[in-house]
C-alpha cells in the first residue's frame, strides 16, 4: 500500500510539474502576443480593417493567379500579414493559392500536395469552412491525378462528396455545383482506369447536377466528354448524339473554343467511322475557328487531323502540306509530344510517296524527340520520387513524435486507472457476486426461450426451403426459355449478317462492271480516233480539194470525230457518276463569291461559242456559295451539252433534203439528223437569287420533254413515253447533275416553256457568311 501512496506522489507531483510549465508557456505566450501586438501596433478595429485588405488580396489573387507575373510575392505577404495579426482563414487561404501556383504554373504536384496539406490542417480547425474544405478535396486529387495516384484520388473525391449529408442543406450555389464537379472527376478517374461503366455512372451523375443549376456550359463539357468516351468504346451513336447535343449548347454560347473541341471530336467519330470526306469537313470548321482565336498549338493540331484524313483518302500531296505546316506551327512553340507524332506521320507519308530520303530524315527526328521524351520523364520522376521521399520522412518525423506523445499521455493515463480499479476492486466483488446470482437466473430462462426459438426456426426453415425449390424451378424454366430464345436471336443475326454481306457484294460487282464497262468504251474510241488520224496521213494533200474527199469528210470522217467526242464525254461522266455513287471522289468544297461563280460561267460560255449562240444574264451579289468548283464546271456543261443536243433544227429545201451527222444525245445508241445550216442551237443561261438561295436557269429553244420524260427526271435510265424519250433528261447526264446537287444539298429541276423549248433550273443555297468574315 505504501508503494501505491509513493507513486501517486510521484505522479502528482510530477503533474504538477508539467502542469506549472505548461502554464508558464502559456503566459510566455500572452506576453509575447501582447508585445507583439503592441509593436505592430494593431487594435482590434485596425485588425478588422487588416482583415478585409487581406479578404481584397485573397480575391485578387485569385483571379490573377495564372496571369500575374510576381503574383508570389502577393501570396507571401498574405501569409505573412495573416500570421501577424492571427488570421487564420488568411493563412489557411496564403497555402491554398501557393498550392494552386505549384500545380497550375509549375506543373510540381508533390510540392502543391504538400501545401493544400497545411491549408486543410488550418482549415479543419475553423467552424462553417465546409465551402474551402471540399473545395480542398477537389484541388487534392486533381494533383493526385496528375501523379498517377488514381485509387487515392478517388479517395479524396468521395471524401467531398461526404460533406453532402442528406440533413444538410447548403445554400451557396458553389457548394452545390462542387457536388457536380466531384462526380465529373470521380468519372474522369474511372475512365483513365477504363472502368467505363462507373464513369458513365458518374457522368451521368455530374449531367443531372448542372441541368438543375442550369450551367450551361458544364452540361456541354460533360456531354463532350460523354461522347469522346463513347467513341473510345466504338459506341458511335451514342457519340453522335453526345456531340451533337453539346455542339448545339455551344453554340447558344457562342463559345468558339467549345465548338472547335466538338468540331475535332465529330472529326474523330468520323474518321474512326471510315468516313474521311466528312471528318476533313469537321477539321477544317475547326481549324478556321483556331486560327481565328489564334491558338498555335490547336491550330497545329488541326492541320494534323487534315493531313491524317487527307492520308487516309491516299491523296498524300495534301496530306504532306498539312502535316508539314502542322509540323511548322508546333515547332514555333515547341510542342515535343506533338512534334514526336508529327514526324512518324510525315515520315510514313514521304515514304509512301517514295520520297525515301525525306522519309529518313523525318523518322531520325522523330527518334530524337523520342529520346528527348523519355529523358524529360525520367528526370521528372526522379525529381517526384525525392520530393515524395522528403515528404513521407517529414510526415514519418510527424507520427513518430505524436507517437511518443501518445504513449507518454498513455502510460500515465493506464497507471492511474489500474491504481484507481485496485482501490475500489473490493466494492466491485461483492456487489458482483450478487449480480452473477441474478444473471445466472436470467441466463437459465433466456435458454429456455431460446430452444423454444429454435423449434420455431425449424419449422419456417423447412418451409422456406421448399418454396426456394419451388422457385428454382420457375428461374430454371425461363432460363431454358430465354435460352431458346437467345439461340433463335443469334440465328437471325447470322442470316441478316449473309444479307448484308450479299448486299455489300452486289453493290461491288455493279460498281466493277461500270468501271469496266467505262473502260472498254476508252479503248475503242481511242482506236478509232487513231484511225481516223492515219487515214487522213495517207490521203495525199491534193485530193483533199477533191469533191469526193469533202463530200466522203463530211459524211463519215466530221460525223466519226464527232461521234467519238460524244462517246468520250459519255466514258468520263460514267467514271464521275461511279466515284460519286461509291463516295470515292473528295469532294472540297470551297465558299466562293456569286461574282466569282459569275466569272465561272462565263469561261465554260467561250469553250461553246463556236458552236451555240449563248445569251448570258448574270446577278450582281456579294453573297458567297460553299461549291466544289471543278464539279460546278462538269454540271454546266452537262446542262450545255443537252441544250446543244435538244435545240438542233431541221431545215428542207425545194431542191433536195441535205442531212448531216449531229451528234449523240443522252442515248449513245440515238441517232438525229438536220440540214446543213450556219445557224447555231440558241440557249439563254440566267441567274438569279432570292433571301436563301442562288439559282442558275438554262433555256433551250429544242422540242421540251414528253409528261413521262419529266415525271422520272434525273432517274437512271428509265424509259419515258416510248424508246425516243431516252435521251430526254433520263440518261447519264442528267442522272450525274443530280448526283452533284446532292452533293451541295441543293436541287435540279426541269419544265417546258410555254414558248417552246424547255428549262432546266440549278438551286443552291446561300452560306450564312459573308466577304467580311473571309
Amino acid at each position: 500500500m505504501k508503494y501505491i501512496i509513493i507513486i501517486l506522489f510521484f505522479l502528482g507531483l510530477n503533474n504538477s510539474f508539467c502542469k506549472n510549465n505548461h502554464t508558464n508557456k502559456k503566459i510566455d505566450s500572452l506576453i509575447f502576443q501582447k508585445l507583439h501586438l503592441k509593436k505592430y501596433n494593431t487594435e482590434p478595429k485596425q485588425v478588422d480593417s487588416q482583415k478585409k485588405k487581406l479578404e481584397d488580396l485573397d480575391r485578387f489573387i485569385a483571379q490573377n493567379l495564372v496571369q500575374k507575373e510576381n503574383i508570389q510575392e502577393d501570396i507571401a505577404y498574405l501569409l505573412k500579414e495573416s500570421e501577424r495579426i492571427g488570421y487564420q482563414k488568411g493563412i489557411a487561404m496564403a497555402y491554398y493559392h501557393q498550392a494552386n501556383y505549384e500545380r497550375k504554373v509549375l506543373q510540381n504536384h508533390t510540392k502543391a500536395l504538400e501545401s493544400y496539406e497545411k491549408s486543410e490542417a488550418i482549415f479543419n480547425r475553423i467552424p462553417n469552412s465546409e465551402k474551402e474544405k471540399i473545395l480542398l478535396t477537389i484541388v487534392k486529387g486533381i494533383s493526385l491525378e496528375a501523379l498517377g495516384k488514381y485509387d487515392l484520388a478517388l479517395v479524396s473525391y468521395h471524401k467531398g462528396l461526404d460533406f453532402y449529408d442528406e440533413d444538410k442543406e447548403f445554400t451557396d450555389p458553389n457548394i452545390k455545383e462542387y457536388h457536380a464537379y466531384l462526380y465529373s472527376n470521380i468519372a474522369n478517374v474511372h475512365e483513365k482506369l477504363e472502368r467505363y461503366d462507373s464513369a458513365e455512372e458518374f457522368y451521368l451523375k455530374a449531367l443531372e447536377d448542372f441541368k438543375k443549376e442550369k450551367n450551361q456550359n458544364e452540361i456541354a463539357n460533360i456531354s463532350n466528354n460523354l461522347g469522346f468516351m463513347y467513341l473510345k468504346q466504338e459506341e458511335f451513336d451514342k457519340a453522335q448524339d453526345m456531340f451533337e447535343s453539346s455542339l448545339k449548347i455551344y453554340k447558344a454560347l457562342q463559345d468558339s473554343l467549345g465548338i472547335s473541341d466538338v468540331y475535332t471530336n465529330l472529326g474523330a467519330l468520323s474518321f474512326e467511322e471510315k468516313n474521311f470526306m466528312e471528318s476533313l469537313k469537321y477539321f477544317k470548321n475547326a481549324l478556321k475557328i483556331r486560327e481565328k482565336l489564334k491558338d498555335i498549338r490547336k491550330i497545329s493540331q488541326a492541320y494534323y487531323n487534315i493531313g491524317d484524313s487527307y492520308k487516309e483518302m491516299d491523296s498524300l500531296n495534301q496530306a504532306q502540306l498539312a502535316i508539314e505546316k502542322a509540323i511548322q506551327m508546333a515547332e514555333s512553340i515547341e510542342s515535343i509530344e506533338d512534334l514526336q507524332t508529327m514526324y512518324q506521320e510525315i515520315s510514313e507519308i514521304y515514304e509512301e510517296s517514295f520520297d525515301y530520303e525525306k522519309a529518313l530524315n523525318a523518322y531520325k527526328k522523330y527518334r530524337q524527340l523520342s529520346d528527348s521524351l523519355f529523358n524529360m520523364d525520367r528526370q521528372k520522376v526522379i525529381e517526384e520520387t525525392i520530393a515524395r521521399y522528403s515528404l513521407d520522412q517529414k510526415e514519418k518525423e510527424i507520427h513518430e513524435m505524436k507517437m511518443r506523445t501518445y504513449i507518454f499521455a498513455g502510460a500515465s493515463m493506464g497507471i492511474l486507472l489500474a491504481l484507481g480499479a485496485a482501490l475500489i476492486q473490493t466494492q466491485k466483488k461483492r456487489k458482483a457476486f450478487k449480480t452473477i446470482e441474478e444473471k445466472n437466473k436470467a441466463l437459465e430462462k433466456s435458454e429456455n426461450e431460446l430452444k423454444e426459438a429454435q423449434e420455431i426456426l425449424k419449422e419456417i426453415n423447412k418451409n422456406l426451403e421448399s418454396i426456394i425449390d419451388e422457385k428454382t424451378r420457375e428461374i430454371q424454366d425461363k432460363n431454358t426459355q430465354l435460352e431458346d430464345a437467345l439461340q433463335e436471336l443469334k440465328m437471325t443475326l447470322e442470316n441478316l449478317k449473309i444479307a448484308h454481306k450479299a448486299l455489300e457484294s452486289v453493290d461491288k460487282n455493279k460498281s466493277e462492271f461500270l468501271g469496266l464497262l467505262s473502260h472498254n468504251f476508252a479503248t475503242p474510241i481511242s482506236n478509232i480516233v487513231q484511225a481516223l488520224g492515219l487515214l487522213e496521213m495517207f490521203i495525199p494533200d491534193n485530193d483533199k480539194d477533191e469533191v469526193w474527199y469533202k463530200k466522203f469528210k463530211d459524211m463519215i470522217v466530221n460525223p466519226l470525230n464527232t461521234a467519238t467526242k460524244k462517246l468520250k464525254d459519255r466514258v468520263y461522266l460514267m467514271q464521275t457518276a461511279i466515284s460519286l455513287q461509291n463516295n470515292t471522289r473528295p469532294i472540297d468544297k470551297e465558299l466562293n463569291s456569286i461574282d466569282g461563280v459569275n466569272t465561272h460561267i462565263s469561261y465554260i460560255i467561250k469553250q461553246y461559242a463556236d458552236r451555240c449562240d449563248i445569251s448570258y444574264e448574270g446577278v450582281d451579289s456579294e453573297n458567297l456559295l460553299e461549291i466544289d468548283e471543278s464539279l460546278f464546271m462538269e454540271i454546266m456543261k452537262i446542262l450545255l451539252n443537252n441544250a446543244e443536243d435538244f435545240s438542233q433544227q431541221i431545215y428542207n429545201t425545194d431542191e433536195k433534203k441535205a442531212s448531216c451527222y449531229c451528234g449523240l444525245n443522252e442515248n449513245p445508241n440515238a441517232f438525229s439528223s438536220c440540214a446543213e445550216s450556219d445557224e447555231k442551237p440558241i440557249i439563254h443561261i440566267k441567274t438569279h437569287q432570292d433571301d436563301t438561295s442562288f439559282y442558275v436557269d438554262v433555256r433551250d429553244q429544242g422540242r421540251g420533254f414528253s409528261p413521262q420524260a419529266l415525271k422520272n427526271f434525273g432517274k437512271l435510265m428509265t424509259p419515258g413515253d416510248d424508246i425516243q424519250n431516252l435521251h430526254e433528261g433520263l440518261g447519264l447526264g442528267i442522272f450525274t447533275a443530280k448526283m452533284i446537287m446532292n452533293e451541295h444539298d441543293g436541287e435540279i429541276r426541269a419544265k417546258n416553256n410555254s414558248d417552246g423549248g424547255a428549262t432546266v433550273t440549278l438551286k443552291f443555297k446561300k452560306s450564312d457568311l459573308s466577304l467580311d468574315d473571309l
